[in-house]
């Protein structure tokens, strides 16, 4: 008899919708709680797109070239990289050595090639009059490009973040039936963030180019440039982690923190452009930062799961210097009145959890 039986389900699993549930029936070695495990590791394909701006301002003393009415004037740079898309390989591992309280390491590193850079030179000067070398009036420009460059795009990105989890919050254990049970919880977390994005600007075009200065640059295609540089931001950060389940093997996690004061500093050297030759900066600000994720897990086996989600974060500074050194060793400093970097996109991931 026992046979027949052991004969029958065995035929059985092969109906339709049926031999997934032979194959996952049987009881996992932990209790449902989306925490429940020793040592967790990850690994998650980021489809990313990366966008960084730098904006440059001085205040000009008034030359020969324009006629005074009110307000200053203000002349600056404007440098926005884009097309930084990479795909990310995001490695990260998590330890909770005692129940409620966890350790993760989180890194990603990966290069990306197809970028372009702008760089716009503008005037602003609200309620002035302007008159250029070649004769031409400018009534109230307000940032308005008198020249601009494109050049190719191409870099790398790393990311590193330690996080220290602690529980501050779980509802009672919901019975699921097949003796499963499953929780919502609620993490605090704090942690370490280090991010850059390593950029070489190579040939390009001039776009844009008015008699503001002389002698005129041309317009068209150049080359010849070869200028290497990178920004870099880190620093602490708070947040919090939710963690659900919405069925037997369908889980969600969301994930959001905050950086009130990160610090930025970018350094690089152009070899070409309106500067001389080989001049270098380094720039320094003080910054945010703002980072998310939400993810569905579905659940091959009670150890392995596969995911599908959305990430993002956003580095933002309203305030920074500029120190420019010149070949000869002169320097000049400038303000920074606009940082800006993003990395965001769609990612698909596996996990396994012991």
């Amino acid at each position: 008899m026992k046979q027949k039986a052991a004969i029958f389900l065995f035929l059985a699993s092969f109906l339709p919708g049926a031999a997934p549930a032979a194959l996952f029936n049987y009881t996992p070695a932990y209790d449902g709680d989306e925490s429940s495990f020793l040592v967790r590791g990850r690994i998650r394909r980021l489809f990313s797109a990366g966008y960084a701006r730098t904006r440059e301002t001085e205040r000009l003393s008034p030359p020969a070239w324009w006629t005074s009415a009110t307000g200053g004037v203000y002349q600056g740079r404007t440098l926005s990289c884009r097309g930084m898309d990479t795909g990310l390989n995001l490695v990260s591992a998590e330890i909770r050595p005692v129940k409620g309280f966890s350790v993760e390491f989180e890194g990603a590193d990966d290069r990306f090639s197809s970028g372009d850079s702008y760089e716009s030179s503008w005037l602003h000067a609200p309620g002035q009059t302007l008159s250029l070398q070649n004769g031409v009036t400018w009534k109230n420009p307000d940032h308005r490009d008198y020249a601009e460059t494109r050049t190719d795009l191409e870099g790398a990105t790393k990311l590193y973040s330690l996080n220290f989890f602690a529980r501050v919050y779980r509802t009672a254990p919901k019975n699921l039936g097949h003796g499963r049970e499953t929780a919502h919880n609620l993490d605090f977390f704090a942690g370490y963030h280090w991010y850059r994005d390593r950029i070489n600007l190579s040939e390009g075009d001039n776009t844009l180019s008015s008699d503001f200065f002389a002698p005129t640059p041309p317009r068209g295609a150049f080359s010849g440039l070869n200028s290497p540089g990178s920004m870099v931001w880190k620093g602490w950060r708070l947040g919090l982690r939710e963690q659900a389940a919405i069925s037997k093997r369908l889980a969600a996690e969301a994930k959001f923190a905050f950086g009130p004061r990160m610090t930025y500093r970018a350094e690089g050297m152009r070899n070409l452009g309106t500067d001389p030759a080989d001049t270098s900066y380094i720039d320094r600000a003080y910054g945010q930062l703002s980072e998310f994720s939400a993810a569905l897990a579905w659940k091959v086996r009670y150890d392995i799961r596969i995911e599908l989600g959305y990430m993002g974060w956003f580095y933002s500074s309203r305030s920074g210097a500029r120190h420019t050194i010149y070949p000869g060793g002169s320097s000049s400093r400038t303000g920074l009145d606009e940082i800006k970097t993003m990395r965001r996109g769609w990612f698909l991931g596996a996990g396994w959890r012991y």
